[in-house]
């Protein structure tokens, strides 16, 4: 695509984005990286393609070291890399070169040299569910990415493994699955668990989507007090049936959540107002039953 092109793309596109959601916003942020592409000589694109693994890896050690908390602390305010360094301990030409990266990302903002003030999107990833969205794919995918060619090369690459002696990419590299994982690693099971509780903030919510009206509720047997809306399986904290809950307030049935013993057990026999807590194992039978 020559650069004109692009430019007008994302003009057209930003007209007819008013809210800055839906499909209209999406296809505004694919025409802007479009043009990025297009401004771009293939060798700029090659370059910046070879260093991405670092901006994760910047971001992943600024969070482990606290420096973007000891930003977003100062509400605004400058924050130099010596002050950094003297709030968490750490050397300030690593606290620099760290946060060059970081800011290049737009995580923070880069004030003047070695200069760093906080900006919305700083006061985001600091908070858990954030944060713990960047540690959980950080420090699982990153160690089976730096050995996927090894393992291809070793035992070939197989995305579902039947045969005894076949294995996962994850299986391979963690040597157990992914919830006996879990089990064994509350830090990962707690970062994992944050970030399912806020991945979809800010989006659009499957039931704005879904014509719930006209399409689910009319057809719900509201005779029956035992029957059973909607199952969220895996579901966490019960984000989604919450959701659901403050958008139709007034929808008829059950909402039930389930999930593994470690996540029910932390509702401590208190689940949220209107919905029920049901400790189960997806690989099992499952227990509610339509009608």
């Amino acid at each position: 695509m020559d650069l004109s092109t692009a430019i007008s793309d994302v003009q057209r596109a930003a007209q007819a984005d008013k809210n800055g959601t839906g499909q209209n916003h999406v296809e505004l942020l694919e025409a802007i990286r479009k043009l990025s592409l297009a401004a771009e000589t293939p060798a700029e694109t090659l370059m910046r393609m070879r260093f991405e693994p670092l901006q994760s890896a910047a971001i992943r050690l600024a969070l482990e070291g606290d420096f973007l908390d000891v930003i977003a602390a100062a509400d605004g305010k400058v924050v130099s890399a010596s002050e950094i360094a003297k709030a968490t301990g750490y050397d300030e030409l690593l606290v620099a070169r760290i946060m060059r990266l970081v800011t290049w990302t737009g995580v923070c903002d880069e004030a003047g040299e070695r200069q760093y003030r906080a900006i919305k999107e700083t006061h985001l990833i600091v908070t858990p569910g954030h944060a713990g969205g960047v540690k959980h794919h950080f420090d699982l995918f990153f160690p089976i990415g730096a050995n996927l060619v090894e393992y291809m090369k070793s035992t070939g690459f197989h995305q579902f493994p039947k045969k005894p002696q076949q294995q996962s990419p994850w299986e391979a590299i963690f040597k157990m699955g992914f919830f006996e994982f879990f089990a064994a690693n509350e830090d990962q099971r707690r970062y994992f668990d944050d970030y399912m509780a806020v991945r979809r903030k800010g989006l659009l919510s499957w039931h704005e989507v879904f014509p719930m009206n006209t399409e689910l509720v009319p057809g719900f047997n509201q005779s029956d007090p035992q029957a059973v809306l909607l199952v969220d399986v895996g579901g966490n904290w019960g984000h989604e049936l919450q959701s659901f809950q403050e958008a139709h307030p007034d929808a008829p049935g059950r909402l039930i959540v389930q999930d593994l013993p470690v996540m029910t057990e932390k509702f401590g026999g208190k689940a949220p107002a209107g919905i029920e807590v049901l400790t189960y194992d997806f690989f099992t039978p499952q227990p509610v039953k339509g009608k």
